[in-house]
Order: C-alpha cells, then structure tokens, then sequence
C-alpha cells in the first residue's frame, strides 16, 4: 500500500481540493433544510414575502455553490485518478 501512495505525491493538493470541496457540499446539502424551515417558521407565518423572497435567493445560491463543489469535485477526482492510473 505504502508503494502506491508514492504515485499519489503529485496530486496532494488535488486530493486536498476534493477533500474540501466534498465538505463544502456536504455542508450546502445540510444547511437547506435549515433555510426551508426558516422560510416556513418566519416567513410562512408571519406573511412576510419579502423575507420569503430574500430566503429562498439565499438558498438558490447555496444550491449553486454546493453544484459547483460537487462538479469541481468530480473533475479534479477523474484528473488525479487518471494521473493515478
């Protein structure tokens, strides 16, 4: 085992890239419910559209940033696993 990871040394800072963008994703999917449920408890029952509005903007763009980790993620894996192969 300790052989193969010698082959890996060129890609240390892609595997830490995927490891951190794998994380941040992680944390986009688990911080949509939370905004979901801040949309349903304050806004939804108040009848504050605008805050509506303003939550689920803030959740588009945390879909989006968890996307881009997650296809970033994907390309710098196949990169470093076909530098590995």
């Amino acid at each position: 085992m300790k052989k193969l990871f010698r082959f890996l040394r060129p890609y240390r800072v892609s595997i830490l890239g995927i490891l951190v963008l794998i994380f941040l994703q992680s944390l986009s999917s688990l911080y949509l419910p939370n905004l979901m449920s801040k949309i349903v408890d304050i806004g939804v029952m108040t009848g504050n559209v605008g805050y509506i509005l303003k939550i689920g903007l803030l959740m588009l763009l945390v879909a989006l940033a968890g996307v881009f980790c997650s296809v970033f993620a994907g390309l710098l894996s196949a990169i470093a696993s076909a530098g590995f192969g």
